[in-house]
Parts: structure tokens; sequence; C-alpha cells
């Protein structure tokens, strides 16, 4: 096959399981459920790298949207860092013996 032709890229369970940090008969499980994209020859699975990687890229958009759909009902917080910002002000301000900044004014800080 020249350069211009198809690519074999297949892979075994084995190498998709180390690939991962999955045990081997999680991929295969995954394999006869239709839950990984996979070709059976026999009794031989064969999973596409190309295809796999397509796929763990798609489950990745899909799982961050359903999350961010699932936060969207609560306050937008890209990290923790202001909400245990604000934690740590408030014990702060217990210890001086005042109120802690409202928290739109901690961030301006």
């Amino acid at each position: 096959m020249g350069e211009d032709g198809p690519k074999l890229d297949y892979r075994d369970p084995e190498w998709v399981a180390e690939q991962l940090g999955i045990d081997k008969n999680t991929v295969y499980r995954y394999l006869q459920e239709g839950s990984l994209p996979g070709l059976q020859l026999g009794r031989k699975w064969l999973v596409s790298e190309r295809r796999l990687a397509e796929y763990l890229e798609r489950a990745e958009r899909e799982q961050t949207e359903r999350r961010r759909r699932a936060g969207s009902a609560g306050p937008t917080r890209p990290f923790a860092l202001p909400q245990r910002q604000r934690a740590l002000s408030e014990v702060e301000a217990e210890s001086q013996g005042r109120q802690a900044a409202p928290p739109d004014e901690e961030l301006k800080r």
C-alpha cells in the first residue's frame, strides 16, 4: 500500500487496556456491549487507534457538556479557588473579630 492508501491502525484489546489504564476484561466487556468501537474477526477483537481517539474525544465533549448543563442551575464557577478563598477570608475575619467581605468584593482584591 502506498502512502495515500488506507492505513491499518488496529490494536488488540490488551493495548487498549494499557493505554486507558483499565483492565483488559473491561475492554472486552465494552466491546461486546458496543460501548467501544471495535471489529470482531472470529474470536479476536481489533480496535482502530483513530476511531478510539475519535470516540474518546466525542465522549469527552458530551460528558463535559452534560456537566455544564447540570451545573448551569447554580452559580458559574470554573475553578473552586474563589469559593475556598471566600471560606478562608471568613475564618480570617472571625479570628480578627470583623465581618468577611462580600463575595464580589473578595474577587476585586
